[in-house]
C-alpha cells in the first residue's frame, strides 16, 4: 500500500504540482492511514470499504483529533482513492458519501450603515476594509467612492 501511496504522492507531486503544503499534509496523512490499515490486519487498498474508513474517522475523533484536521484527512484519502480508480487499481472510492464533521469556523462580523460611517470618519483606511469584507458593489450602495482614494508612499489620501 504504501508503495501505491508514494506513486500517488509523486503523481500530486509531479503532475498536479501541488503546493509544498499540500504535498506534506498528504503525505503524513496517507502514510498515517496506511499505518491504520495494516494495525487492522488489511494489506491491500481493494479491501478498503466504507465501513473501514468510518473506522478511521472514529479512531480520529477517539484521539481526539480537531475536526478541520480529520476533514483534510479525508479529502487526501477521498483524493488517494479517486486517483486508484483513475488507474484501474480499483473500481470504487469508499470515501465518497463518508459524512465529514462540521468544521467551527468564525462568524462573518456584519457592519451596519452607521458602524461603516464611524469606521469611515475615524480612519480613512478603513474604507478598504469595508470593500474587502463587502466587496465594491455593496460598498458602492452605501455610497462609498472608492476611486476617490489612492495609495501614495504606502499613505492612504483622499483625492481633494
Amino acid at each position: 500500500m504504501i508503495k501505491l501511496v508514494d506513486k500517488y504522492l509523486d503523481f500530486l507531486h509531479n503532475k498536479k504540482q501541488v503546493s509544498d503544503n499540500t504535498f506534506k499534509s498528504y503525505s503524513r496523512d496517507l502514510k498515517k492511514l496506511v499505518i491504520f490499515l495494516e494495525q487492522k490486519g488489511i494489506s491491500d487498498f481493494k479491501d478498503v470499504d466504507s465501513a473501514v474508513l468510518q473506522s478511521y474517522m472514529d479512531y480520529l475523533i477517539e484521539y481526539d483529533y480537531a475536526a478541520s484536521t480529520i476533514t483534510r484527512n479525508f479529502i487526501a484519502i477521498k483524493s488517494l482513492f479517486s486517483y486508484l480508480c483513475d488507474i484501474e487499481y480499483t473500481d470504487m472510492n469508499p470515501a465518497i458519501g463518508i459524512k465529514l464533521p462540521k468544521v467551527e469556523g468564525t462568524p462573518n462580523t456584519i457592519l451596519n450603515k452607521e458602524e461603516m460611517e464611524k469606521l469611515l470618519k475615524d480612519d480613512e483606511h478603513s474604507v478598504f476594509v469595508i470593500i474587502e469584507y463587502c466587496g465594491e458593489q455593496e460598498s458602492l450602495s452605501y455610497g462609498i467612492n472608492t476611486y476617490a482614494y489612492y495609495n501614495e508612499d504606502s499613505k492612504i489620501k483622499k483625492e481633494e
